[in-house]
């Protein structure tokens, strides 16, 4: 189970989604919002299915739609949204800079929690089925969901484009997957499947001159000797931001990342007597690309690449040069922070402490336990970052940066965890409450049992993240000077707090609480006794070494 947070009507509303799939239908139509809102209308129409982005192209004359959800309202809403792309868009009248198959050129499908790729396989081909059928649409599978090695890339498809597809289709190399074997000469042809996780990013060159992106293209895609490994990469010229473009899809970010792509193509460039001007990134981008992107380019200027997340994608932006022809806005434009609520981020230090000193029961103690670990794993970062820029060894460097990244994620997670202590509550009060009320079944006893295992595994979490940022304080104490003793006794006495309040928390869960089992009481007990004996061996060993650190000073 996934738990996250949307911001609905500006209050944060709690969600349990089983999977979350995504979907990024391309459009060839990319000038006309009248037929574009019609499309997202369609979209949006469908309960379940949460539109992500719209990112219109008027030189491509092309628009990317991305919305997520559970995979059954996900497929109904792309259904929905081909179908009155068939109906808006006319292909023999399509003109446009971006290579296009038909009126829904591309429909990928991409997991991104709790779904297998095998699972968002069935998902397009479920699909793909459907628009063959119902809408007379020819079909191609590709990607994961096809079975045919040549016919996997989208780029072989859709050789030829809508122009060379009444000859292509006769082929009987090219025979759809599903749909008339025969050329829709109003929409063309569709591209399904499912695939990883695809960037959309255009580097811009300071030139009008076509020929020279395509070269840089040319020598930048995989298959070229010295080309990037998954990526694929034409050349263009975009009217509308005055320059030509090397346009590229980073087909798996993890083997060529964003920065790279940058500075490769940045290099060809400057052989080639040209200038980037920066970049543009289309439709969204997972989070994990842009912090990877910044600490590229924090530890090329010397600097510690464990600072805060918001300093990371500043740094991103900047160097990438992501404002350049259209504004880059990380709400918008990351991934993550269009699907999940960032923790805290309307919650200022003020007013959590009025929340707490209200009359309301929560946020309570397990709330401001997790705010407390949130402190303790901060000042461990700041604690390893000042370190990192006193370092001159690298590997020190080196070691010091993965702690002060760890101590990072690990605050955001405390955060999360304020917030959760508060969900699992009020679930439980939630269910009590309907438990109370009629038809006293055996749903709503599993929903009560359900709630106040929440009300236990919370808690426990913050336990045993409070046990992972004291194992990476060791590594960080190491290196701390001494005008930062006082700092790290800080960062101590939080964590301790944090531990302590969340063991009060699970034990007072634990007592007296008739839908738990006496199992489960008992190997929660254990757990509990074994990590925090842990927790205060940690404790004493670094409050000795402060405690010495202090007396030699």
């Amino acid at each position: 189970m996934y738990l996250f947070f949307l911001t609905t009507i500006s209050k944060l509303v709690f969600l349990r989604i089983m999977k979350i799939v995504e979907c990024i239908p391309n459009f060839s139509e990319g000038r006309s919002k009248e037929i574009i809102d019609a499309i997202v209308r369609e979209i949006r129409s469908i309960s379940g299915a949460i539109l992500l982005d719209v990112d219109p192209g008027y030189d491509a004359n092309r628009t990317v739609i991305t919305f997520a959800g559970e995979p059954e309202p996900v497929a109904e809403a792309a259904f929905k949204a081909i179908a009155m792309a068939q109906r808006l868009i006319d292909m023999r009248f399509h003109k446009g800079a971006h290579p296009r198959l038909g009126s829904t050129c591309v429909c990928p499908f991409v997991p991104v929690k709790g779904i297998s790729m095998e699972e968002c396989v069935k998902l397009s081909k479920e699909v793909a089925k459907r628009v063959g059928e119902e809408l007379g649409i020819p079909v191609y599978l590709y990607e994961e969901s096809s079975n045919l090695d040549y016919r996997k890339k989208l780029a072989d498809i859709r050789r030829g484009e809508y122009e060379g597809l009444k000859e292509k289709i006769k082929d009987p190399k090219w025979r759809p997957d599903f749909g008339p074997i025969e050329f829709n000469e109003r929409s063309g042809a569709t591209v399904i499947g499912a695939r990883q996780f695809l960037i959309a990013y255009n580097v811009n060159l300071n030139t009008q001159d076509v020929s020279k992106a395509k070269r840089i293209a040319s020598q930048v895609r995989e298959g070229k000797e010295g080309g990037l490994k998954a990526c694929r990469a034409i050349g263009w010229y975009m009217p509308s931001y005055g320059c030509a473009q090397v346009s590229m899809n980073l087909v798996d970010y993890t083997v060529t990342p964003i920065h790279a792509a940058f500075e490769e193509v940045s290099r060809i460039a400057q052989q080639e007597g040209l200038r980037v001007t920066g970049s543009e990134m289309v439709g969204l981008v997972p989070l994990s690309a842009i912090l990877d992107a910044g600490r590229f380019y924090l530890q090329r200027q010397g600097r510690s690449p464990g600072l805060s997340q918001e300093e990371i994608i500043d740094c991103a932006i900047k160097s990438l040069g992501l404002n350049d022809v259209i504004k880059f806005e990380p709400s918008k434009k990351i991934l993550e922070f269009r699907l999940f609520e960032p923790p805290l981020k309307n919650l200022t230090s003020a007013n959590f402490l009025d929340l707490l000193s209200t009359d309301s029961p929560v946020p309570a103690g397990g709330s401001a336990g997790a705010f407390a670990g949130a402190m303790g794993a901060g000042l461990v970062a700041m604690i390893a970052n000042i370190s990192y820029k006193k370092q001159k060894d690298s590997s020190v460097r080196r070691e010091l940066g993965l702690a002060a990244i760890q101590a990072q994620e690990l605050k955001e997670r405390f955060a999360r965890l304020v917030i959760e202590d508060e969900e699992a509550f009020k679930k439980v009060v939630e269910v009590k409450k309907a438990k109370k009320g009629k038809g006293n079944d055996l749903s709503r006893q599993k929903d009560y049992y359900n709630a106040f295992i929440k009300c236990i595994e919370v808690p426990m979490e913050g336990i045993r993240k409070v046990f992972e940022t004291l194992r990476i304080f060791q590594t960080v104490l190491n290196y701390c000077p001494a005008s930062m003793i006082s700092d790290a006794g800080a960062a101590l006495n939080c964590l301790k707090c944090c531990a302590e309040t969340q063991k009060g928390v699970v034990r007072i869960n634990l007592s007296g609480v008739s839908p738990l089992t006496f199992e489960y009481v008992r190997d929660c007990n254990k757990q509990l006794n074994e990590i925090m004996e842990q927790i205060y061996d940690l404790l004493r060993i670094l409050d000795d070494r402060i405690e010495k650190f202090s007396q030699n000073q």
